[in-house]
């Protein structure tokens, strides 16, 4: 195996251990199975006219590290809009399914009032690299490798299990082996890393895993360093939300919901 993220066999991808999550090293990290999805989209989608604008991915159940499939269906198909469906599988059964909402790039000249110009994060230059590993030392320790070692980190306020997060991450690993990372592809893989950023740990055994992305993006990223301003929050009820606004590193792209849930923390074979 190489280090990106997936193997391609035919119309199957194989998870490579830099797939692996902080949940256990059998199941796929979410930013892999995001990664993956937004490579299905771009297969389906129309790239030169339209814009993804919106990426909805459901998490139905723990995505196992083994051999995965898709499908994709294209719900709608108009001059102004493109909607794409894509299933992943794992032996046949349907382990998450997403929703790709494209619309047609129309370039206009916005007044000043109108154009996103939330202040861009310190960052990513100037800022000391690090991994993962070395943001979270000591928790970091307990988890088995995975998608949490691949990516790079220039961390402006972080601390880990706070629940507020304000990260640059670049993604130096290509998600299929083979192919060039896409600025699609890309950013379909950091949208699920707010939770990640954010991570709240509510005891030494609980922390927060989250069950869906639904990103909403004005434009794509034009640069490799993507920043995430995440937060989570959650009710006494174990349920909550991460909220993150996405930059690059000329301004605001978007930003991304997900419904989150205590779980309990992995803590070793």
């Amino acid at each position: 195996m190489s280090d990106a993220i997936f193997e391609q066999d035919g119309d199957y991808f194989i998870p490579s251990v830099n797939a692996s999550s902080p949940w256990g090293p059998t199941l796929l990290h979410g930013a892999a199975t995001a990664g993956l999805i937004g490579y299905a989209v771009e297969q389906a989608a129309d790239t030169e006219k339209m814009q993804l604008a919106r990426l909805t991915i459901d998490l139905f159940r723990p995505v196992p590290r083994d051999r995965l499939n898709f499908t994709t269906k294209v719900l709608r198909q108009g001059r102004k809009i493109q909607v794409i469906e894509v299933s992943l599988l794992c032996a046949e059964v349907e382990v998450c399914r997403a929703v790709a909402v494209l619309l047609i790039k129309n370039p206009i000249k916005v007044p000043a009032h109108g154009v996103p110009s939330l202040e861009k994060p310190e960052g990513p230059a100037g800022i000391k690299l690090h991994s993962f590993r070395a943001e979270a030392i000591g928790e970091i320790q307990k988890l088995p490798p995975g998608f949490h070692n691949v990516m790079e980190i220039r961390s402006t306020t972080n601390t880990f299990g706070g629940g507020k997060g304000t990260v640059w991450i670049k993604i130096p690993t290509r998600i299929i082996a083979g192919v060039d990372n896409t600025p699609l592809m890309i950013v379909a893989a950091i949208s699920d890393l707010g939770n990640g950023m954010s991570q709240l740990r509510i005891d030494d055994d609980t922390g927060i895993i989250n069950a869906d992305i639904s990103m909403h993006l004005y434009r794509m990223p034009e640069s490799e360093w993507i920043c995430l301003d995440a937060e989570t929050k959650v009710a006494t009820t174990g349920v909550g939300i991460v909220e993150t606004k996405l930059f690059d590193e000329s301004g605001l792209i978007g930003m991304v919901n997900q419904a989150c849930l205590a779980s309990p923390v992995y803590k070793g074979a």
